[in-house]
């Protein structure tokens, strides 16, 4: 796995994007490395990128399709229990002394979190979104740390949708070793969107 830019580094974010998440909390940037990792670095939706030496998923294998997979996504290898965790850093300097002496860094967000698929097929990304988008906080740091979510749901919506498009393009592909039924079901990936669009 190659590592990951560190969030602010040039060409991560948008000057003008730049300039707002530089001063940001810890718990906002978090959320834009997530939002960023998932949609810039682990995916894309720019053909250009697809042959590039230098893109993060194709060097970690974190997007690809078979052309028979109907469920579709990967997470890079070094996720994996044992073999410890490539994260997008977004610590200022100043902040990364503090957090290791309180045994904390950019990598401390994973661990052993089940997601609730049940809530996430009743209500779908863009309804949880709304409702994070709605809630009335009282604090600043919870207003962090929902934002924070909604960032990284964002950035969830946006993998979802290049994985689409990553179908699309290889079903179009003029790859001789594609069967029919291949190509057909790889654009029945990128259709299925379209009874699950609650979902982004």
């Amino acid at each position: 796995m190659p590592p990951l830019p560190h969030l602010l580094d040039p060409d991560v974010l948008s000057p003008k994007r730049m300039d707002e998440v530089r001063g940001a909390s810890v718990m906002i940037r978090k959320g834009w490395a997530i939002k960023t990792s998932l949609a810039k670095f682990f995916t894309t939706n720019d053909p250009s990128q697809l042959e590039a030496e230098t893109f993060v998923g194709r060097e970690a294998d974190t997007f690809s399709i078979h052309p028979d997979e109907l469920i579709v996504g990967q997470m890079p290898a070094t996720f994996s229990l044992g073999l410890g965790k490539v994260v997008m850093p977004y610590l200022h300097e100043d902040e990364k002394m503090p957090a290791f002496i309180k045994g904390l860094s950019e990598t401390s967000g994973m661990g052993h979190v089940i997601p609730d698929y049940d809530m996430f097929l009743k209500k779908g990304l863009a309804q949880m979104k709304k409702e994070m988008e709605e809630s009335q906080t009282s604090s600043e740091e919870e207003r962090d740390f929902l934002a924070a979510c909604i960032l990284a749901v964002k950035g969830v919506q946006k993998y979802m949708k290049n994985f689409g498009f990553l179908a699309g393009h290889l079903s179009e592909m003029g790859d001789t070793s594609y069967t029919t039924a291949q190509r057909k079901n790889l654009k029945q990936v990128l259709k299925i969107r379209k009874p699950f669009q609650f979902l982004f």
